[in-house]
């Protein structure tokens, strides 16, 4: 397998991005080129300022964006044709994701998206993420 399979591709951190989500990676993609269709990248270690790349997460550093209680329950089924699937309730399974590290990263944008997890403070990994606690029944 190749090594860009495990960091999340550059169009899942730019959502991650867009959510809020401003962790510091180890590596970053940089950018070689856009047209309408794709978007080239290179992957690349720390060296440059965060500001100029696109963060490429690991599927550690994803991990442990995701708060402990979603962690433990968390469901990723991997099929033998090489897909990956998470499971974002009870019944629903998601669509198919090339790699485990973008499937849990659309969990936890999942998590996110869902009110299920709010984003606290990312100077505490351990804080990173809450869960939201219902409103109590009336």
């Amino acid at each position: 397998m190749k090594k860009e399979f495990n960091y999340t591709f550059p169009q899942t951190s730019l959502l991650l991005k867009a959510e809020g989500i401003h962790w510091k990676p180890q590596s970053f993609w940089r950018i070689l080129g856009t047209n309408s269709k794709s978007m080239k990248a290179v992957l690349v270690e720390k060296s440059e300022p965060f500001g100029k790349f696109i963060p490429a997460y690991s599927v550690s550093e994803i991990g442990m964006m995701i708060p402990f209680g979603f962690f433990n329950e968390m469901k990723i089924q991997r099929y033998l044709q090489g897909f990956y699937k998470y499971q974002a309730d009870d019944k629903t399974w998601s669509k198919p994701f090339s790699t485990e590290v973008e499937c849990r990263a659309h969990y936890l944008l999942n998590l996110i998206k869902s009110g299920k997890a709010t984003i606290q403070d990312i100077k505490k990994p351990e804080e990173f993420l809450q869960i939201t606690k219902p409103a109590p029944a009336k």
